[in-house]
């Protein structure tokens, strides 16, 4: 299935390294459930379960066949479907939240602040983490495998979904979440498999994708070789303990 080859293929390289950026971020935080959000096949998740085992840990991803497969590899964490605009959870219910390599795919941040903002606990974290435009070089090599392949015309993978981190902060200011931090995160690039990695992507179903993969595998191949860095941006939001307008606060869960 696309989820098996996605845990199997993908979170090693993306999810798995930077899963230790995610747990410190949250060394700090008050009682209560942590949510992972866009959870994928639960790598993150299960990270956070590990580091808090007495919690309460959420795994919701847009996708029902995800979380189907999240479930039956631990059954032992909850796991919800659910759109990061409309999350099943009663207003401040929630310790923190956590998104990696997720946020960069949800189409309207304003909005999916407002619900985390609606869900969080007073003083609540939000920990956001993704590639930044720059820092996934292998989805260019895999972009320019493709147009040299006369198989795209424009980059699909790499800036055209790569995180915002700068939207981030303005849609979670313009919803009362307050910005703990923004950094940057970097880890070593390590592909097991190039060729597997790349045919995830590029799936050989005719002669110009193959042509396409055969021009990708020994460009990753040099950046892997290279020791190419992957680079991510750290984004960590804060609910207020206190609003300095209570009325407003009111209100706004009132309309969520």
């Amino acid at each position: 299935s696309h989820w098996e080859r996605f845990a199997q293929v993908v979170v090693p390289v993306f999810s798995d390294p930077f899963s230790d950026a995610i747990v410190e971020a949250l060394e700090n935080i008050a009682a209560g459930v942590v949510v992972d959000l866009a959870c994928a096949t639960g790598a993150t998740t299960t990270a956070l379960h590990t580091r808090f085992p007495g919690r309460t840990i959420v795994g919701i991803d847009v996708d029902p066949a995800a979380v189907t497969f999240a479930h039956r590899a631990e059954a032992a964490l909850a796991w919800t479907a659910a759109s990061g605009d409309a999350l099943p959870l009663s207003a401040a219910s929630v310790a923190a939240i956590t998104v990696q390599q997720g946020a960069q795919f949800f189409a309207y941040p304003d909005r999916t602040c407002r619900e985390l903002h609606r869900v969080l606990v007073p003083g609540g974290v939000v920990v956001l983490l993704s590639w930044t435009r720059d820092g996934a070089p292998l989805f260019e090599a895999l972009d320019y495998a493709l147009i040299a392949a006369g198989t795209a015309t424009e980059p699909q993978y790499g800036r055209p979904v790569a995180f915002d981190a700068a939207a981030w902060t303005a849609a979670g200011a313009a919803c009362g979440l307050t910005t703990v931090g923004v950094d940057q995160v970097r880890r070593r690039l390590v592909v097991s498999d190039v060729r597997r990695f790349v045919e995830h992507f590029i799936e050989p179903v005719d002669n110009a994708r193959r042509r396409a993969v055969d021009v990708a595998v020994p460009a990753i191949v040099d950046l892997v070789e290279a020791d190419a860095p992957l680079v991510a941006s750290r984004v960590a939001l804060r609910r207020p303990e206190r609003s300095a307008n209570a009325t407003t606060d009111q209100r706004r869960e009132q309309s969520s």
